[in-house]
């Protein structure tokens, strides 16, 4: 029973944490457009995570609360389990490194490496909002605790290693690309201690393929339904393969030169130092020597999964951003790092323990017990009290108000044009998430820049515009077709801008209009600015300051294309009293 303490004790402490920092509604970017697919059975942005959609569409029927608030409990609840299975993998890594006999040493390092994760702003603000991360994690938890339990000659080997590839074929299915690159390390695990042989895992992967491509029958489902968000409209095998294999979403492989790694060295070592600390990252590097020298068999694996899961980083659209996605892309190495630092604190006590030779220390716990906490504490201490509570999102409802805010200008029958894709995602989950029936279209101009976004547009607005022309022709055709026949809401941007005369600004947004062509001063006044700020509630996180932010720079710039540089000035001035306010990572 005690073997079962410490694990539950992880999972309880960890879920209450982070359920104390949800989110009590959608967050920004994919997070509402996630909360969308789940809801409206939608298709959201490559590679689709099918797996991670099913389970948490599951969730969200059996959990008896507010459905998008359900599904950050869906993540918080991940999270939690993903530490705990964490746990297990720290403790057995040092001790199949074997630098110290010590149970009780290695399980009290263990539990303090798991802490530092945990509270690590890279892990917790996956466990505070709806996204695929910390259900990602625990399933590359999971297969690493089952390769490790391999290796270490427990349990039936071959239903295991089964096991193994049923794991991998699942999580294939949720963020394809964290998962595949941590193949080959895990692999190398086992096939250098030689407890599998190169055809099995040749099998092995080939099932794994297979599990997922059948998950991914589910997003071509959803697509044939045709739902209104249908990214990519993979309903076609061609469309699908495309799907999959992120094509045209990602970083071109011809950017990937030595200043790009250049450059993503300097913004992994950045985001992790900050998790860690910089004395915390000194002791992880000297870690990687440490179980390299000890255990290269094990050591190399982990450094090939923690190498290539960085690299990852490099093949995200822009990683220039410190997004919270990008942190996503991050938590196995920093989960790696995490281990390595662990074995670098329990050689610091050994070496320790030997240098001071004094027999009352080798044999008294409670003395060890003391010598381990000092140089944990030393190490550990800065990056747990600096990242504690760092993703606090329990009282940020800003998507939800800044959705709500802006649908509100559109009246009831309004085609509804949003540049902005958080703006698009968040309106798209207040609709999903209504339980009214709202009737209006919600279109990205950005999606029109794609053959299928100018399908998908034509057959949720009902009209049958040219689609083999570009984005700004196809715009011209909605516009001309619709302006007469019924409102058309528009956000502002630099593709709207050449509109600017003819857009009236309501509330958020703008409504079109040809009726005054001659006027060229603002058709309504500028509001107080102050109150419009507050009424999007106190929160200050980072991206509730991106959002606010770039409205007030459009709503600027509109002003001073329409030639009232004094409306203009009041709020390009409350851009920067905005931004200082801006505090979380």
């Amino acid at each position: 029973m005690k073997k079962y303490l410490a694990p539950c004790l992880i999972f309880l402490v960890g879920g209450i944490y982070y359920y104390l920092q949800a989110c009590p509604t959608f967050y920004f970017w994919d997070s509402a457009e996630l909360t969308t697919a789940v809801l409206s059975n939608g298709v959201p942005h490559p590679p689709g995570f099918p797996f991670f959609l099913l389970l948490s569409q599951l969730w969200s029927r059996i959990i008896p609360l507010d459905k998008p608030y359900a599904l950050n409990l869906f993540s918080e609840f991940f999270a939690a389990l993903g530490l705990t299975l964490w746990y297990l993998v720290v403790s057995k890594i040092l001790s199949l490194v074997g630098y110290v006999k010590d149970k009780i040493a290695i399980e009290f390092v263990s539990i303090l490496a798991v802490i530092v994760l945990g509270v690590s702003f890279t892990y917790s603000i996956q466990a505070t909002r709806f996204e695929v991360y910390s259900l990602n994690f625990f399933g590359f938890a999971a297969i690493l605790l089952i390769a490790l339990t391999i290796l270490d000659n427990q349990y039936n080997s071959i239903k295991l290693t089964i096991l193994l590839f049923i794991m991998y074929g699942l999580f294939l299915g949720v963020h394809n690309l964290t998962i595949a690159l941590t193949i080959p390390g895990v692999l190398t695990l086992l096939l250098l201690d030689k407890k599998i042989k190169i055809h099995h895992a040749f099998f092995g992967l080939f099932g794994s393929i297979a599990i997922a491509i059948l998950f991914y029958i589910i997003i071509f489902a959803r697509a044939a339904s045709h739902p209104t968000l249908n990214w990519g409209n993979p309903s076609s095998f061609n469309r699908l393969i495309d799907y999959i294999l992120v094509r045209g979403f990602s970083t071109s492989p011809t950017r990937l030169t030595a200043s790009h790694f250049g450059d993503l060295i300097a913004f992994v070592s950045n985001i992790v130092s900050k998790q860690l600390g910089i004395v915390g990252l000194l002791v992880s590097l000297a870690g990687i020597f440490v179980v390299w020298i000890k255990k290269p068999r094990i050591g190399l694996p982990l450094i090939m999964i923690m190498i290539l899961n960085s690299i990852s980083v490099g093949l995200a659209e822009n990683y220039f951003y410190e997004n919270y996605d990008l942190h996503g892309y991050l938590v196995i190495s920093v989960a790696l790092l995490v281990i390595f630092m662990a074995a670098s604190i329990l050689f610091i006590y050994e070496y320790l323990i030997k240098k001071l030779a004094v027999p009352k220390i080798k044999s008294s716990p409670v003395l060890s017990f003391l010598i381990v906490t000092v140089i944990a504490a030393l190490t550990l201490g800065p990056a747990i009290s600096a990242n504690i509570y760092s993703a606090d999102l329990s009282k940020v409802r800003t998507a939800e108000i800044y959705a709500a805010k802006f649908l509100e200008g559109a009246p009831e029958n309004a085609i509804i044009i949003t540049s902005s894709y958080n703006t698009y995602f968040c309106a798209m989950a207040a609709h999903s998430a209504s339980p009214r029936n709202l009737k209006q279209p919600i279109e990205n101009l950005y999606d029109w820049d794609h053959q299928w976004g100018r399908e998908e547009a034509n057959r949720n607005l009902g009209c049958n515009i040219k689609t083999d022309i570009g984005r700004q022709e196809f715009y011209r055709g909605i516009l001309n077709k619709f302006i007469k026949e019924r409102p058309i809401y528009v956000e502002y941007d630099e593709s709207s801008a050449p509109l600017a005369k003819y857009l009236y600004p309501h509330g958020l947004g703008y409504l079109l209009s040809i009726s005054d062509t001659l006027s060229t001063a603002p058709a309504v006044e500028v509001k107080n600015i102050d109150s419009q700020l507050n009424s999007f509630g106190p929160s200050h996180d980072i991206e509730t300051i991106r959002t606010v932010v770039l409205w007030l720079q459009c709503r600027g710039k509109y002003y001073e294309q329409r030639g009232d540089s004094l409306s203009a000035a009041q709020y390009y001035n409350a851009v920067d009293s905005l931004a200082s306010m801006a505090e979380m990572q």
